[in-house]
């Protein structure tokens, strides 16, 4: 599939690189613009945007503009659609803003967009922001991508996901499209530390958490490790990631010669994944509990560290101790994550939850038998607690429906390298 997206994508390539400087840079505003736009309106932004920019434009006229766009379309750099104004093919959207960022043409772009452009708010001047269409979002989103703006990601991807129209576009799935289009290790390379690490950490954490492929995402965090010795923030994601794909004593040996006092709950969480799954149960709970103390007493500061797919095995951990303590600490936790609709063990918790009570003597067999015939419907961690707390919970035949369930979810999850 990636290779078929390379083939198209290389043609597109090479016929934008022989562009002329002005057909080129009309290519970069349409990228930019993302959505499809009507020629006058292209026409005025690029106007505004490059003549005051470089020393060889100068503003276009209507005549000359509607050649350019035409020849544009015809070589399939530009694409339209009955009823609507150009856009930049997709396979070609992030090839010609990398090249507009490398230019200098792409902050004028943007600032003219903006000004052009303006996102409706809800309310009041500076309040939320309410997209029309993805394709509106994903313009702003781009745009604060390349700006390596973390800051205004966050508050972007905030506002969509209050649009109430919404139920399907996740932050971290566009972000790996951004980075896939195409994979450029020389040009992620060129981005900024700190936010090289705020790319990969969301994209790779997403991808651990819900078993999705992020290769190209893991060569970068590798090459990036490589070549930067000096960022715990990248040390714990390299970790993480070792640990999820099963090489333990690489993941120990990196935890070994890093320091944890700025960010002590990752790190702490961490090491208890790595203990637990080396079979030392209580010295995995020293480090969860010892994490999660380090997170804040909040319940937001604790439903953000449970954020950490390594959270996950704190629960485990918990289930397996099977000391009254334990089972009491790890229904609060369950609880608190309950109450976090979009948090991803939150499918997960009310079977967790009954398989607690069950394993405190407090449940009756009619609220059991609802699990009987459970459908495992996501994949990823969450789907390994809710398997297990099936199999803890000892339902009715269920050799004969919950083991037809499970080559999906693994063979998901070994197509992610999480296998």
């Amino acid at each position: 599939m990636a290779s078929d997206l390379l083939a198209q994508q290389k043609p597109l390539h090479q016929k934008y690189l022989q562009l002329r400087d002005i057909p080129r840079s009309l290519v970069q505003v349409f990228a930019l613009l993302y959505q499809p736009v009507g020629r006058t309106k292209a026409l005025n932004c690029w106007n505004t945007a490059i003549p005051p920019t470089v020393t060889w434009a100068s503003t276009l006229n209507p005549h000359h503009f509607h050649p350019l766009v035409r020849e544009l379309l015809n070589g399939g750099l530009l694409t339209q659609e009955p009823n609507e104004g150009p856009r930049c093919a997709d396979l070609l959207v992030d090839i010609a803003v990398r090249d507009a960022v490398k230019e200098g043409t792409f902050e004028p772009i943007a600032q003219t967009i903006a000004e052009q452009f303006p996102i409706r708010t809800r309310y009041y001047e500076y309040g939320p922001r309410v997209f029309s269409k993805a394709s509106e979002f994903m313009r702003e989103l781009r745009i604060a991508f390349y700006r390596q703006d973390a800051h205004a990601i966050e508050s972007l991807d905030e506002d969509f996901q209050g649009t109430f129209w919404n139920s399907t576009l996740k932050l971290p799935r566009l972000l790996q499209n951004i980075l896939n289009n195409p994979f450029d290790h020389e040009w992620f390379a060129s981005l900024s530390i700190d936010f090289q690490q705020y790319v990969l950490s969301t994209v790779l954490a997403d991808s651990a958490r819900r078993c999705i492929p992020a290769d190209n995402a893991f060569e970068l965090l590798e090459a990036t490790y490589d070549t930067q010795q000096d960022s715990p923030e990248l040390d714990l994601l390299y970790v993480e990631q070792l640990w999820l794909r099963g090489h333990l004593g690489e993941a120990s040996a990196v935890l070994a010669r890093i320091s944890n006092s700025s960010q002590k709950g990752k790190f702490e969480a961490l090491r208890g994944a790595i203990a637990f799954l080396n079979g030392h149960t209580e010295a995995a709970l020293t480090h969860y509990r010892s994490g999660l103390k380090a997170a804040g007493k909040s319940q937001s500061a604790q439903s953000t560290w449970f954020q950490m797919p390594a959270t996950l095995l704190y629960l485990f951990a918990l289930l397996k101790d099977g000391s009254p303590a334990a089972y009491r600490a790890a229904e609060n936790y369950a609880t608190l994550l309950q109450k976090y609709a979009g948090h991803w063990l939150f499918s997960a918790m009310p079977l967790f939850l009954h398989l607690l009570k069950n394993q405190q003597g407090r449940f009756t067999p009619a609220v059991t038998e609802r699990f009987t015939r459970y459908t495992v419907k996501k994949t990823g961690l969450a789907a390994l607690l809710e398997i297990y707390s099936l199999y803890w919970l000892g339902l009715q035949d269920l050799d004969q429906w919950l083991p037809a369930q499970l080559p999906r979810l693994y063979r998901t999850a070994s197509q992610a390298d999480y296998g």
